[in-house]
């Protein structure tokens, strides 16, 4: 019985880490009926993907380092990428504010970049969205802020005050983030947490593909 007990416990132990390895987003989508890898927009003009899921799955390639064409695994400025139609036009403004995310968000007056984290607190940037950038980020392998270069790790943001405790608390809870995204599969509801897991890794390329099957 104590036996029984204590392996229990043990299960409780057993929590989630944070991601320190960079990986990439979601780069792209697996039409599984003719197995092309295709962007996510190409895949959002094929109906395989919905639009809101194709806008979300597009931020979370701004807001970590450029637009991904999965062809080639290049990334681009949401500029760049829409002359090339990796993105619609329409989006843009969307997508850039995600960008922003990636690149600083500046202040008008003293033209200093505040990262997504700051921005959030300052209310720069709506909660909804500031939340799913920095899940993106935190999941890919930590926070992104201005003139640092690579990943800063979550306890590392806690200490220089960028991101509060309980903003990284909530991030931490990976099996609470909101499910926003539609599975371009099964079509239910799902976290971009979930994405990455059932997304499939390209060999080779090391590139994250998200099967879709037609509706």
């Amino acid at each position: 019985m104590g036996h029984h007990h204590h392996h229990h416990s043990h299960m409780q132990l057993a929590s989630w880490s944070d991601p320190t390895e960079e990986t990439g987003p979601v780069a792209g989508i697996l039409d599984t009926e003719t197995l092309e890898k295709v962007s996510i927009t190409e895949a959002m003009h094929r109906n395989l993907v919905d639009n809101i899921t194709g806008q979300r799955l597009l931020e979370a390639q701004a807001c970590t380092g450029g637009i991904i064409d999965p062809s080639t695994g290049e990334r681009f400025p949401v500029t760049d990428a829409v002359n090339k139609g990796l993105v619609d036009k329409i989006m843009v403004d969307r997508i850039n504010l995600a960008q922003k995310a990636f690149c600083g968000f500046e202040d008008p007056r003293t033209k200093t970049k505040m990262s997504a984290a700051q921005a959030l607190k300052k209310g720069w940037l709506y909660y909804e969205a500031g939340q799913r950038f920095l899940e993106v980020q935190y999941l890919t392998g930590g926070l992104i802020e201005p003139d640092t270069p690579g990943r800063v790790p979550l306890d590392e943001a806690l200490q220089r005050g960028t991101v509060d405790a309980r903003t990284a608390q909530k991030l931490r809870d990976v099996g609470a983030y909101s499910k926003y995204l539609t599975c371009p599969k099964t079509k239910l509801k799902i976290s971009y947490k979930d994405a990455l897991d059932r997304s499939m890794v390209e060999e080779g390329t090391g590139l994250r593909l998200l099967e879709a099957a037609a509706q």
